[in-house]
């Protein structure tokens, strides 16, 4: 069964890379060039895994995050999430922990690190 991915991004180019990254796994992908959209979208679509950026204009990625682990429903709440972004240091990455990602990436991001994070990311839980 194929995995559904959201993608949240503001930049088209980051977007595209990240899918041909992607390409070749059992994944659907959506799109989002905001957070708020994002939101939009899970109101609808049940996502198995969000990838993230952290700098985006209006809500950036950490407050996603937190809006998303506050989330009521298990089916949004519970998703694994994948930070990325262009700063470097220890941290922007706690930062991204404490907000509730699962992963953190810094750009830029290479195929192999991104299809790493998301394998262990849809790994199914130890029984």
């Amino acid at each position: 069964m194929s995995s559904l991915v959201l993608l949240v991004d503001d930049n088209a180019t980051i977007r595209s890379v990240v899918r041909i990254y992607l390409m070749g796994m059992d994944l659907s992908v959506l799109d989002a060039q905001s957070a708020e959209r994002a939101l939009e979208i899970l109101e609808t679509a049940r996502v198995h895994l969000i990838i993230a950026d952290l700098n985006m204009p209006g809500m950036d990625g950490l407050t996603f995050i937190r809006r998303i682990r506050e989330d009521g429903r298990p089916t949004v709440r519970d998703v694994p999430i994948i930070l990325l972004s262009g700063e470097k240091g220890q941290d922007v990455e706690r930062q991204g922990a404490a907000a509730g990602a699962n992963q953190f990436i810094s750009k830029p991001v290479t195929a192999l690190q991104l299809r790493t994070a998301v394998e262990v990311c849809l790994e199914p839980p130890a029984a």
